[in-house]
């Protein structure tokens, strides 16, 4: 299990990031960071990026990925990109160097946003605010996109706010769940190293 990640300032119990493949426009991805230790959770954005070079912004991902301890990578299961993709793992791995995977984000098959913005939209409510991004530039394009305009919004047009929504869509449906481990069984000297199936030949 991944360890959580912690900064300066708080200490994430699950840290995703959403993707918006390369196109027409530069390829953008956004992480994601649910804080630790509240009941109406509270999300950050920790980073974004935005790059036209397909093989530069899977590179991106991957350093992301190594800096902030992320669990998953969601975006649209675009047939052409997820192609590309698997080729770049496999040159990866005759390098020996670790590949990417990316997950479907919930409800992302046609790549229309109205659903994951309107999560986002009611998570940056001033009357329940529980999603912060700071001076970040995806916090600009969401202020453009008005509310009779969610119903156009697609993915390939906007990457930067399909990765926020993306991202923050998949924490917020996807709840933590507070991992309980196994209770220890009680130590026996004569059953060390045995497993309940395993031949016993103490056992009559």
């Amino acid at each position: 299990m991944d360890l959580p990640y912690r900064d300066k300032e708080r200490l994430y119990q699950r840290v995703v990031a959403g993707i918006g493949w390369p196109g027409a426009k530069p390829g953008a991805v956004c992480v994601v960071g649910e804080e630790a230790g509240f009941r109406d959770f509270q999300h950050y954005l920790l980073a974004e990026a935005e790059e036209h070079d397909p093989g530069e912004f899977l590179k991106i991902c991957v350093d992301l990925q190594g800096k902030y301890s992320i669990s998953g990578f969601y975006g649209r299961s675009d047939e052409a990109n997820l192609e590309y993709l698997n080729q770049w793992n496999k040159e990866r791995r005759d390098k020996h160097l670790s590949p990417l995977y990316v997950s479907s984000a919930p409800f992302s098959d046609d790549g229309r946003l109205q659903y994951h913005l309107s999560i986002v939209k009611d998570k940056l409510r001033v009357e329940q605010k529980s999603l912060h991004l700071g001076e970040s530039r995806v916090s600009g394009l969401l202020m453009e996109i008005q509310a009779d305009e969610l119903g156009k919004v697609v993915d390939s047009e906007h990457p930067l706010v399909a990765a926020l929504a993306y991202a923050v869509s998949t924490l917020v449906i996807w709840k933590y769940v507070d991992p309980t481990p196994e209770p220890e069984k009680p130590y026996n000297p004569l059953r060390f190293g045995l497993e309940d199936n395993d031949y016993n030949p103490f056992k009559f």
